[in-house]
């Protein structure tokens, strides 16, 4: 009977423990998610800085066609190419000053290509070209599909630009080829957290521009994948989870790079999810880790201060 009485009253101060620990640790719980929330919308920010500066690096790329194309559309060997010799070297030149750009070269308004940076041994077709069909429409620049080039043979994406006579006439279009392969290699430049995969895509849903494995990747089109029907749609910027092609989670940030019309581009940067949220993760468990021990340490402190200070002295 004077066991049951002591085991009893055991009992009743663990519980009166409890009663005052276990609020307690809700509350620190709820602290520790609250922290856990805000840093996670610190690393969505600081990944959705992370594709920002992917896209200050390609916007470069877009500004500086949309300023050169203008200018070359004003020189005489342009203007009049006449057997397309001189236009040819003249666009060679500034191939080798250009290492961004394919081709760089002047199509009539028949879709014939005049002049070319690189050698031409026949005359190439171009007039079915988006790029070049919209240049004489607008008449203005323009930014074209992906495209395997003709003259190139490599994966692209053309600028074009209408060539005006003195009557205000079209005489034809200067194009300026963006070497997608050299647009992929320059994205490794770039410093970002380990194992992220770096993606542009056009309006369709077509690569333009992966790291890593760039071969594997350019001209693939990924439309149906969620994270990319998710930033087609968003049409602006913003932060995602999702699992990429081989099954591994990862935290998207993307931006748009282009809206125009007919022609937006975006800008995706995946980080594994083990790696962007590594850190946070092992701070939020060794907390819980402590706050277990805490909560063990006191139980037991209990336990043995009960039969210490409180049932001890009744059974002497």
């Amino acid at each position: 009977m004077r066991l049951s009485l002591f085991s009893s009253l055991r009992i009743r101060l663990l519980l009166l423990l409890l009663l005052v620990i276990v609020p307690a640790c809700g509350l620190m719980l709820y602290s520790a998610w609250e922290l856990h929330e805000k840093e996670t919308r610190n690393i969505q920010n600081v990944a959705l800085r992370q594709a920002r500066r992917v896209l200050l690096g390609q916007q470069e790329f877009f500004a500086g066609a949309r300023q050169l194309l203008p200018t070359l559309a004003e020189l005489p060997a342009v203007r009049s190419p006449g057997d397309g010799r001189a236009c040819g070297r003249f666009f060679a030149q500034l191939l080798a000053r250009h290492p961004q750009y394919a081709n760089i070269g002047l199509i009539g308004p028949d879709g014939l290509t005049r002049c070319s940076g690189l050698p031409l041994d026949k005359t190439v077709q171009l007039n079915d070209r988006r790029y070049f069909r919209e240049a004489l429409e607008t008449r203005d620049f323009v930014v074209g599909d992906y495209q395997i080039g003709r003259i190139t043979g490599r994966s692209s994406v053309n600028f074009g630009y209408p060539v005006l006579n003195s009557q205000g006439d079209v005489e034809g279009v200067v194009f300026a080829a963006l070497d997608l392969a050299w647009l992929s290699r320059h994205l490794t430049s770039i410093p970002l957290p380990e194992d992220t995969a770096v993606t542009i895509l056009d309006e369709t849903g077509k690569v333009l521009a992966h790291q890593p494995d760039a071969g594997d990747w350019i001209g693939r089109s990924i439309g149906d994948a969620p994270i990319t029907r998710l930033i087609l749609e968003a049409g602006g910027e913003g932060t995602a989870e999702a699992a990429d092609a081989n099954g591994v989670p990862r935290l998207y940030a993307y931006t748009p790079l282009s809206t125009e019309p007919g022609n937006s581009v975006y800008v995706s940067v995946g980080v594994p999810r083990a790696v962007a949220y590594a850190e946070l993760n092992r701070i939020f468990q060794r907390n819980v880790v402590l706050l277990l021990l805490f909560v063990v340490t006191a139980v037991a402190a209990a336990w043995i201060g009960s039969s210490l200070f409180v049932l001890r002295p009744f059974e002497v």
